[in-house]
């Protein structure tokens, strides 16, 4: 009995080493485009996904997945322009360029103060996360990052960042990484009640 349980553990062991050997792997190096110079504490992601890493001090990144998966690789620094690779599993390895941040101000018109942030921030997490069981039990943790607006012509509200929306999921056990890019939600009156929804994209 003894034998048979320990060829049994032994078994099971080789299994698992075979099956972390055949997970895939993204990897790659970040570069400056402008100086060519390797980039370090880069953050590396499969959107949507609670697959994330780090560049090292070389510029290099290994990131081991559960399985291929069709979405994009986005590559994040705070000083550069985020950058999106489609299909990242057929471009192995990696060579990423980012270009640096254009911090010059531009102007910026708010058409409507009707709503205060929390009010716009209450109404964006319902329409993001869901208002079921599963969605309430997520936060966001950088929520100070999202930038909101509320247009009162279009009767829409609007989100961007230029970080990844960084969500624990409380209900499922994980953390995952999000692109927003264009979030908006068009209302049937100059409202935020999500019973006058009319369209969201």
């Amino acid at each position: 009995m003894v034998r048979k349980f320990f060829l049994f553990f032994l078994l099971s062991g080789v299994f698992s080493i075979l099956h972390g050997q055949n997970a895939p792997i993204i990897m790659g190096k970040v570069y400056d485009s402008e100086t060519k110079l390797p980039i370090a504490d880069a953050s590396v992601y499969l959107n949507g996904t609670s697959f994330s890493t780090k560049t090292n001090e070389s510029g290099v990144f290994y990131l081991k997945v559960a399985k291929r998966m069709n979405t994009q690789l986005i590559i994040n620094h705070i000083s550069y322009e985020i950058l999106e690779i489609n299909n990242p599993f057929e471009k192995e390895p990696i060579e990423a360029y980012l270009t640096a941040k254009d911090y010059s101000l531009n102007e910026v018109v708010i058409k409507s103060g009707r709503f205060s942030r929390e009010q716009l921030y209450k109404a964006f997490e319902q329409q993001f996360l869901g208002d079921d069981k599963a969605g309430r039990s997520c936060t966001i943790l950088n929520k100070e990052d999202i930038q909101l607006r509320y247009d009162e012509d279009e009767k829409t509200l609007s989100a961007t960042n230029e970080q990844p929306v960084i969500v624990e999921n409380n209900y499922l056990g994980y953390r995952l990484h999000c692109l927003l890019t264009d979030f908006r939600v068009r209302y049937s009156d100059k409202s935020l009640n999500a019973r006058s929804m009319n369209l969201y994209y």
